[in-house]
């Protein structure tokens, strides 16, 4: 397959909203940290061409900017992109949106 000269437009937009909901299911003090948790994508829009990578990062912080360690999930749309080992691949021409969601650990209850 011959990589298209077109460019592929990602807005990686971290999808917040559902990691919010499992944080809120989650005893208070289950985490050391208190407050807000926030995901942030380094970088928050790339363009690529069919079959180019780039790496991609996604951290979790709280509320004074501490880094949270937890592990992370990625969705995208499976023929356009593929996000893998902290990089993204371009596979199809357009404008695509990667939701990265927090897994939550083990041991902690809803």
């Amino acid at each position: 397959m011959i990589p298209s000269l077109e460019s592929i437009h990602m807005n990686r937009n971290v999808v917040l909203g559902l990691f919010l909901v499992l944080l809120s299911l989650v005893p208070k003090g289950s985490f050391a940290q208190t407050g807000e948790l926030r995901l942030i994508a380094n970088p928050g829009e790339v363009e690529l061409t069919v079959g180019q990578s780039a790496p991609l990062t996604v951290t979790v912080v709280d509320a004074s900017g501490r880094t949270v360690e937890m592990a992370l999930r990625f969705a995208a749309p499976r023929d356009a992109l593929r996000v893998r080992d902290g990089n993204i691949q371009g596979l199809k021409v357009g404008s695509y949106e990667i939701v990265a969601t927090a897994v939550l650990p083990p041991n902690a209850t809803a």
